[in-house]
């Protein structure tokens, strides 16, 4: 179950699985090459998603963070942090996109969702810098007040501009790869979508999980079992097989 989740190192040659901490509700893990940073809620953080480090077999905060709340980190070449944040200072609860820096040991904001808004899920860093996560659709309560903006992909830019991309469908999750982003959307699959939304192509049955360090090849795995793994191929331009 997901109180149960831990932090394991999964070997291909040979085949093996190495348990690295003990603390559980680890609920998401992104990694570089110098650190591995996962977003967990186990006891000693009041069992709510807080970004921490891995080191020495325990989990401790990243520095300038502290106890630091937040969900779903990913890492770039150099270890820059893409995460979500929720600001509960406020009644709507409003989602924040948020980018660490490590040579500068402290947070800052990329992206605000407004009030009545969706949950910003999913963050991955594109190409050049780039940061994409997904905003999901408010709320049944939000639509009924005319609240809240349709769901879409928030793509930011190194030097701070911000697009959207809309989207439709279930969308919970994405992998951001050189010319394509992979969206998870449930039940559907896998679709494909370019920055701009003028091209679009559908893998079903299987959903992302990574691109390869040069954002051309996509790691997925099957949606019913989510056991086997797989690498899609191209048939056309703007088909995916």
């Amino acid at each position: 179950t997901s109180n149960d989740n831990r932090l394991y190192q999964l070997g291909f040659t040979p085949p093996s699985l190495k348990l690295l901490t003990d603390a559980r509700r680890v609920s998401s893990v992104g990694a570089c090459r110098e650190r591995v940073v996962v977003a967990a809620g186990q006891p000693e953080v009041g069992y709510s998603d807080h970004i921490q480090q891995l080191g020495s077999g325990t989990l401790q905060p990243l520095e300038g963070l502290g106890e630091h709340p937040g969900f779903t980190p990913e890492l770039d070449e150099r270890c820059r942090m893409a995460y979500t944040w929720v600001d509960r200072g406020t009644k709507s609860l409003d989602f924040e996109l948020r980018v660490w820096e490590p040579e500068k040991g402290s947070a800052r904001t990329l992206y605000r969702a407004q009030p009545g808004d969706g949950p910003l899920v999913n963050p991955d860093w594109g190409p050049d810098g780039e940061v994409v996560v997904v905003r999901q659709a408010p709320d049944r309560t939000a639509q009924e007040h005319g609240a809240g903006r349709p769901p879409a992909l928030i793509i930011v830019r190194p030097d701070g501009r911000t697009s959207e991309v809309a989207v439709e469908g279930n969308v919970v999750g994405l992998a951001s790869g050189k010319q394509w982003i992979a969206l998870m959307d449930d039940p559907q699959g896998t679709v494909f979508i370019d920055r701009t939304g003028s091209r679009q192509a559908v893998l079903g049955a299987w959903y992302p999980l990574t691109w390869s360090p040069d954002g051309e090849h996509l790691l997925v795995h099957d949606a019913g079992t989510r056991r086997a793994l797989g690498t899609p191929y191209a048939r056309h331009r703007d088909r995916a097989g």
